[in-house]
């Protein structure tokens, strides 16, 4: 990815980085100095956009919560400072993180493990205490938004999908609690909440 990053430099107009979103997917442990090169110049950024900063990543936090058991073990402490990296990454100022379940090439994995794991980088039991590599974690507002506008964004169809808003696709689902709002709903019960409809196209489905 290293060269990924820096040949994405050279793609500049007019002295600018293009915006080609270019992804890499399953950045989940890499070397800590490589995490200042995650940026995605836009038409908003590009001015203050670093030098080879084009690359946006993927990521699905159910990962970092099934790795933990055995990557310090087989990789060493060491190396495994930038896994998942997520609070690092969006600190050096990239646009998002783009999540997701990895279905269906792990089986079935519902998003709302992987927003859980995202909040707290626990497993389902609370472990370990404090949760792995706790500096790592995000807010419950950003892992929401790195499963709807940032994916949708990382495929240049932010215009289309990931917000609620008027003359976009609503594609959406409604649950039994507001997941966001840490006074109703407790980090260890975020995974439990419940589907009540899903919505493709502003139509119900189910």
């Amino acid at each position: 990815y290293r060269d990924i990053c820096e040949k994405s430099s050279k793609n500049t107009k007019n002295g600018k980085a293009k915006d080609l979103r270019l992804r890499i997917e399953h950045f989940q442990i890499v070397n800590v100095s490589d995490i200042s090169r995650i940026n995605i110049p836009t038409q908003r950024n590009i001015q203050t956009a670093k030098e080879g900063s084009c690359i946006f990543v993927s990521m699905q936090p159910a990962h970092a919560t099934s790795d933990m058991e055995y990557a310090e073990k087989r990789l060493g402490k060491a190396r495994t400072k930038g896994a998942y990296a997520w609070h690092s990454i969006l600190k050096e100022g990239a646009k998002g993180i783009a999540f997701g379940s990895d279905w269906p090439t792990v089986g079935k994995v519902p998003p709302l493990l992987g927003i859980y794991a995202g909040i707290t980088r626990k497993d389902l039991k609370g472990n370990p205490k404090g949760g792995w590599q706790p500096q790592e974690c995000i807010s419950r507002q950003q892992v929401l938004r790195g499963y709807t506008y940032d994916a949708a964004f990382a495929a240049f169809r932010e215009n289309h999908y990931g917000r609620l808003k008027e003359n976009m696709f609503a594609d959406f689902v409604v649950l039994d609690r507001d997941i966001v709002d840490a006074k109703q709903v407790p980090d260890s019960d975020i995974w439990k909440a419940q589907i009540l409809g899903t919505f493709v196209g502003g139509k119900q489905v189910w």
